[in-house]
Protein backbone atom coordinates (compact mmCIF):
# COMPACT_ATOMS: atom_id res chain seq x y z
CA UNK A 1 0.00 0.00 0.00
CA UNK A 2 1.29 3.34 -1.28
CA UNK A 3 1.00 5.87 2.12
CA UNK A 4 2.57 8.35 0.55
CA UNK A 5 1.18 9.33 -3.36
CA UNK A 6 2.05 12.80 -3.08
CA UNK A 7 5.79 11.90 -3.62
CA UNK A 8 7.47 11.62 -6.69
CA UNK A 9 11.15 10.89 -6.85
CA UNK A 10 14.30 10.30 -8.29
CA UNK A 11 17.94 9.11 -7.59
CA UNK A 12 20.89 8.91 -9.62
CA UNK A 13 24.89 8.01 -8.23
CA UNK A 14 28.34 8.59 -10.59
CA UNK A 15 31.56 7.03 -9.53
CA UNK A 16 33.30 10.48 -10.61
CA UNK A 17 35.89 10.80 -12.72
CA UNK A 18 39.04 10.28 -10.09
CA UNK A 19 37.86 7.95 -7.96
CA UNK A 20 38.63 3.60 -8.40
CA UNK A 21 35.23 2.85 -6.79
CA UNK A 22 32.02 4.17 -5.59
CA UNK A 23 31.54 4.20 -2.32
CA UNK A 24 28.18 5.74 -2.26
CA UNK A 25 24.74 4.38 -1.69
CA UNK A 26 21.52 5.99 -2.39
CA UNK A 27 17.88 4.78 -1.18
CA UNK A 28 14.46 5.86 -2.17
CA UNK A 29 11.25 4.07 -1.05
CA UNK A 30 8.86 6.57 -1.93
CA UNK A 31 6.05 4.20 -0.86
CA UNK A 32 6.82 4.46 2.66
CA UNK A 33 8.01 8.24 2.59
CA UNK A 34 11.76 7.49 2.77
CA UNK A 35 15.26 8.64 1.24
CA UNK A 36 18.60 8.40 2.33
CA UNK A 37 22.00 9.44 0.90
CA UNK A 38 25.16 7.56 2.57
CA UNK A 39 28.90 8.30 1.38
CA UNK A 40 31.27 5.58 2.68
CA UNK A 41 34.64 6.38 4.23
CA UNK A 42 37.70 4.27 5.12
CA UNK A 43 38.58 3.71 1.58
CA UNK A 44 37.89 0.73 -1.08
CA UNK A 45 35.56 -1.89 0.36
CA UNK A 46 35.54 -0.44 3.79
CA UNK A 47 33.94 2.63 3.00
CA UNK A 48 31.82 0.72 0.31
CA UNK A 49 30.22 -1.51 3.03
CA UNK A 50 29.77 0.87 5.59
CA UNK A 51 27.18 2.70 3.30
CA UNK A 52 25.60 -0.48 1.85
CA UNK A 53 24.69 -1.25 5.77
CA UNK A 54 22.94 1.46 6.57
CA UNK A 55 20.93 1.30 3.26
CA UNK A 56 20.43 -2.45 4.06
CA UNK A 57 19.22 -1.93 7.52
CA UNK A 58 16.53 0.90 6.34
CA UNK A 59 15.55 -1.27 3.39
CA UNK A 60 14.86 -3.99 5.81
CA UNK A 61 12.79 -1.43 7.82
CA UNK A 62 10.91 0.21 5.28
CA UNK A 63 11.04 -1.77 2.14
CA UNK A 64 7.28 -3.17 1.66
CA UNK A 65 9.05 -6.11 0.16
CA UNK A 66 10.86 -6.90 3.12
CA UNK A 67 9.73 -10.14 4.90
CA UNK A 68 9.74 -9.00 7.99
CA UNK A 69 9.46 -5.10 7.62
CA UNK A 70 7.48 -3.46 10.39
CA UNK A 71 3.77 -2.12 9.23
CA UNK A 72 3.71 0.55 12.32
CA UNK A 73 5.66 2.45 15.07
CA UNK A 74 7.14 5.90 14.99
CA UNK A 75 9.44 6.15 11.54
CA UNK A 76 11.76 8.28 12.75
CA UNK A 77 12.24 5.77 15.98
CA UNK A 78 12.67 3.19 13.40
CA UNK A 79 15.63 5.28 11.59
CA UNK A 80 17.07 5.56 14.90
CA UNK A 81 16.97 1.84 15.54
CA UNK A 82 17.81 0.91 12.28
CA UNK A 83 21.35 2.92 11.74
CA UNK A 84 22.36 1.48 14.92
CA UNK A 85 21.95 -1.35 14.15
CA UNK A 86 23.95 -0.85 11.13
CA UNK A 87 26.59 1.30 13.50
CA UNK A 88 27.22 -2.15 15.28
CA UNK A 89 27.48 -3.96 12.02
CA UNK A 90 30.19 -2.18 10.48
CA UNK A 91 31.98 -1.73 13.90
CA UNK A 92 31.92 -5.60 13.54
CA UNK A 93 33.17 -5.92 10.25
CA UNK A 94 35.97 -3.58 10.57
CA UNK A 95 37.23 -4.99 13.70
CA UNK A 96 37.17 -8.80 11.65
CA UNK A 97 39.29 -6.88 8.76
CA UNK A 98 41.21 -5.11 10.72
CA UNK A 99 39.84 -2.16 8.63
CA UNK A 100 40.86 1.09 10.30
CA UNK A 101 38.42 4.48 10.28
CA UNK A 102 35.90 2.09 8.34
CA UNK A 103 32.29 4.59 8.28
CA UNK A 104 29.66 6.44 7.00
CA UNK A 105 27.82 9.48 6.96
CA UNK A 106 24.41 9.16 6.32
CA UNK A 107 21.21 12.20 5.56
CA UNK A 108 17.58 10.83 5.77
CA UNK A 109 14.42 12.18 4.97
CA UNK A 110 11.15 10.72 6.16
CA UNK A 111 7.84 11.35 6.36
CA UNK A 112 5.09 10.90 9.36
CA UNK A 113 2.02 8.50 7.22
CA UNK A 114 -0.41 10.61 8.83
CA UNK A 115 0.80 14.17 8.77
CA UNK A 116 2.12 14.81 5.07
CA UNK A 117 3.20 18.42 6.04
CA UNK A 118 5.54 17.35 8.51
CA UNK A 119 8.68 15.47 7.74
CA UNK A 120 12.29 14.69 9.80
CA UNK A 121 15.60 15.03 8.85
CA UNK A 122 18.19 12.81 10.46
CA UNK A 123 21.61 12.87 9.61
CA UNK A 124 25.37 12.43 10.56
CA UNK A 125 27.84 13.49 8.78
CA UNK A 126 28.00 16.40 5.59
CA UNK A 127 26.04 14.72 3.48
CA UNK A 128 23.55 17.21 2.82
CA UNK A 129 19.45 18.30 2.69
CA UNK A 130 18.20 21.34 0.49
CA UNK A 131 14.66 22.55 0.07
CA UNK A 132 13.73 24.44 -3.06
CA UNK A 133 10.78 26.77 -2.21
CA UNK A 134 9.49 29.94 -3.70
CA UNK A 135 12.53 30.37 -6.10
CA UNK A 136 14.87 30.12 -3.00
CA UNK A 137 17.25 27.31 -2.18
CA UNK A 138 17.68 26.43 1.84
CA UNK A 139 20.34 24.23 3.33
CA UNK A 140 18.23 22.19 5.46
CA UNK A 141 21.28 20.50 7.63
CA UNK A 142 24.78 21.47 9.06
CA UNK A 143 27.75 19.71 8.38
CA UNK A 144 29.13 17.39 10.69
CA UNK A 145 32.71 18.82 9.95
CA UNK A 146 35.77 20.59 11.01
CA UNK A 147 35.44 23.36 8.73
CA UNK A 148 31.50 23.81 9.70
CA UNK A 149 32.51 23.74 13.50
CA UNK A 150 33.04 27.13 13.96
CA UNK A 151 36.72 27.15 15.33
CA UNK A 152 37.74 28.78 12.32
CA UNK A 153 34.88 32.22 12.03
CA UNK A 154 36.80 34.42 9.93
CA UNK A 155 39.75 32.22 8.59
CA UNK A 156 37.56 30.98 5.19
CA UNK A 157 41.11 29.77 3.68
CA UNK A 158 41.70 27.71 6.59
CA UNK A 159 38.30 25.97 7.10
CA UNK A 160 38.07 25.15 3.55
CA UNK A 161 41.49 23.01 4.49
CA UNK A 162 39.50 21.11 6.98
CA UNK A 163 36.61 20.49 4.63
CA UNK A 164 36.69 17.27 4.08
CA UNK A 165 37.15 16.34 7.94
CA UNK A 166 34.25 14.93 9.64
CA UNK A 167 33.36 14.94 12.89
CA UNK A 168 30.72 12.58 13.22
CA UNK A 169 29.84 9.23 11.23
CA UNK A 170 28.11 5.91 11.87
CA UNK A 171 30.25 3.25 12.66
CA UNK A 172 33.05 5.36 13.98
CA UNK A 173 32.08 5.13 17.42
CA UNK A 174 30.64 2.73 19.50
CA UNK A 175 27.55 4.83 20.09
CA UNK A 176 26.03 7.03 16.91
CA UNK A 177 23.83 9.99 17.56
CA UNK A 178 21.83 11.12 14.70
CA UNK A 179 21.21 15.09 15.03
CA UNK A 180 16.83 15.47 13.94
CA UNK A 181 16.00 18.22 12.06
CA UNK A 182 11.71 18.85 12.26
CA UNK A 183 10.85 19.88 8.22
CA UNK A 184 7.58 21.85 7.00
CA UNK A 185 6.37 20.57 3.94
CA UNK A 186 4.22 22.26 1.18
CA UNK A 187 2.81 21.38 -1.81
CA UNK A 188 5.64 21.96 -4.63
CA UNK A 189 8.41 21.69 -2.18
CA UNK A 190 11.52 20.01 -4.16
CA UNK A 191 14.28 18.04 -2.01
CA UNK A 192 17.44 17.49 -2.49
CA UNK A 193 19.77 15.02 -0.76
CA UNK A 194 23.45 14.71 -1.54
CA UNK A 195 26.55 13.45 -0.51
CA UNK A 196 30.09 16.15 -0.45
CA UNK A 197 30.63 14.88 -4.11
CA UNK A 198 28.35 17.39 -5.48
CA UNK A 199 28.44 19.99 -2.83
CA UNK A 200 31.83 20.60 -2.79
CA UNK A 201 32.25 20.62 -6.62
CA UNK A 202 29.03 22.54 -7.13
CA UNK A 203 28.14 26.01 -4.90
CA UNK A 204 24.75 26.59 -3.90
CA UNK A 205 24.31 29.46 -6.25
CA UNK A 206 25.02 26.84 -9.44
CA UNK A 207 22.74 24.45 -7.25
CA UNK A 208 19.94 27.09 -7.33
CA UNK A 209 20.31 27.82 -10.98
CA UNK A 210 19.97 23.87 -11.73
CA UNK A 211 16.97 23.84 -9.41
CA UNK A 212 15.22 26.96 -10.83
CA UNK A 213 15.46 26.12 -14.12
CA UNK A 214 13.33 22.82 -13.99
CA UNK A 215 9.89 23.41 -15.70
CA UNK A 216 7.53 22.28 -12.35
CA UNK A 217 6.55 19.03 -14.12
CA UNK A 218 9.83 18.50 -15.35
CA UNK A 219 11.46 15.06 -15.33
CA UNK A 220 13.11 14.53 -11.97
CA UNK A 221 15.71 12.09 -13.50
CA UNK A 222 17.04 13.89 -15.91
CA UNK A 223 17.65 16.87 -13.02
CA UNK A 224 19.27 14.29 -11.35
CA UNK A 225 21.10 13.35 -14.35
CA UNK A 226 22.15 17.38 -14.78
CA UNK A 227 23.38 17.89 -11.43
CA UNK A 228 25.68 14.36 -11.54
CA UNK A 229 26.68 16.28 -15.06
CA UNK A 230 27.51 19.49 -12.96
CA UNK A 231 29.89 18.07 -10.33
CA UNK A 232 31.55 15.94 -13.06
CA UNK A 233 32.23 18.89 -15.44
CA UNK A 234 33.85 20.42 -12.08
CA UNK A 235 36.07 17.91 -11.53
CA UNK A 236 34.31 14.74 -10.51
CA UNK A 237 36.83 14.53 -7.53
CA UNK A 238 34.74 12.39 -5.74
CA UNK A 239 31.71 10.02 -5.91
CA UNK A 240 28.99 11.85 -6.74
CA UNK A 241 25.25 11.40 -5.22
CA UNK A 242 21.47 12.55 -5.39
CA UNK A 243 17.95 11.70 -3.67
CA UNK A 244 15.22 14.26 -5.23
CA UNK A 245 11.87 14.63 -3.64
CA UNK A 246 9.27 16.64 -5.48
CA UNK A 247 6.05 17.09 -3.03
CA UNK A 248 2.91 17.36 -5.01
CA UNK A 249 -0.65 18.15 -3.94
CA UNK A 250 -1.12 17.90 -0.43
Amino acid sequence: MDDFPFLESAAATDIGRHRPKNEDTILAIPSAGLFAVADGIGGGPAGEMASQAVADVLCAQFDPAAPAAPRSGDPVDRVIQAVKEANVRIRQEARRREWVGCGTTVVVLVWQANDPRSAMLLHAGDSRAYRWRNRRLQQLTLDHSLAASGLFVGMEEVASLFQGIITRAVGIEDEIELEQTPVTVESGDLFLLCSDGLTTAVPDSALAVLLGDRSPGGSLDRLAAQLIEAANAAGGEDNISVVLIRVGSL
